[in-house]
């Protein structure tokens, strides 16, 4: 009986020791299994630097001329000649129209004719006050004569000139307002010329940015007309009073634009150099998450 006995303890024993290990090895395999509401993310590791960018601000501008002025006739008359077309571009000096002027060059011939004579009456004079044949008085009156003479050419000359309209600057013309042969008053605008480089571009800032704004600051330029270019340019005005309506500051900065690319009315987006360098911290741009889903 004893005997028995023994043999079922020792079965209950193993069953119950089999039982416990069973139980371990699940609650460790338990352990080990991932939780399905947590993802794993493969991830890359970089260091982040400090470097020196140039301090800006930015703005929004637009382009005006340097010069532009609508030309005129300094006197009145018959519009003889036009000597470029609409659009053209002309150069500082080149006669762009003309009056006619036949009664004025016919008048300069007269005057320059009598100049000749009171030129040499006056030469004479001088040769016969020498010899006392004629007196002093004589040869004053002669020569007040010459100086009156040459007056008269140089008025008639200066008529003349205000006959025609000469380029104050290099620059593209606009459309005439006139046709050949039209009447034009004196001071009635003709045609309007632009200059086309430089040029300027103007823009404001908020009234706060004042101090860190001067002359002489470098500026670039980018537009959706020229997607691949930066135009240059250097501030050249700063106004001296703050928009109240606003509460900004208007500037100008002029451009060479010397393949005349850019015309005035164009838009421009301006960024302006305050400060040659300023350190930031730089990440790689993968490194900026912007999906927060």
């Amino acid at each position: 009986m004893t005997f028995y006995l023994k043999l079922i303890f020792l079965t209950i024993f193993t069953s119950l020791a089999f039982s416990l290990n069973i139980s371990y090895a699940n609650g460790k395999q338990s352990e080990t299994k991932t939780d399905p509401l947590i993802k794993a993310y493969a991830v890359n590791t970089t260091t982040v630097k400090k470097i020196n960018l140039p301090e800006v601000i930015t703005a929004v501008g637009h382009i005006e001329s340097v010069n532009q002025v609508q030309l005129s006739f300094g006197m009145e008359g018959h519009l003889q000649d036009k000597y470029f077309k609409d659009g053209d571009r002309v150069l500082e000096g080149e006669v762009i129209a003309k009056l006619n002027d036949a009664q004025d060059l016919a008048d300069l011939k007269s005057l320059e004719a009598k100049l000749s004579v009171a030129q040499q009456d006056a030469i004479r004079a001088a040769i016969l006050v020498k010899s006392q044949a004629v007196s002093a008085e004589y040869v004053e009156q002669k020569n007040a004569v010459l100086v009156e003479a040459k007056a008269e050419v140089e008025k008639e000359k200066i008529a003349i000139l205000q006959k025609k309209i000469i380029a104050p600057f290099t620059g593209v013309l606009g459309s005439y307002q006139f046709d050949m042969g039209s009447y034009m008053s004196a001071g009635q605008g003709l045609v309007k010329l632009t200059q086309e480089a430089p040029v300027k571009v103007s823009y404001s800032i908020p009234a706060g940015k004042k101090p860190l704004v001067s002359t002489g600051n470098e500026v670039s330029l980018t537009t959706s007309v020229y997607p691949k270019e930066i135009f240059k340019g250097v501030v050249s005005y700063i106004s001296p009073t703050v928009n109240s309506n606003t509460g900004t500051l208007a500037l100008q900065a002029n451009i060479p634009n010397k393949m005349y690319k850019l015309s005035p009315g164009m838009f421009m987006s301006v960024v302006e150099i305050v400060k040659k360098t300023h350190p930031v911290l730089t990440l790689p741009e993968t490194a900026i998450q912007t999906n927060q889903a």
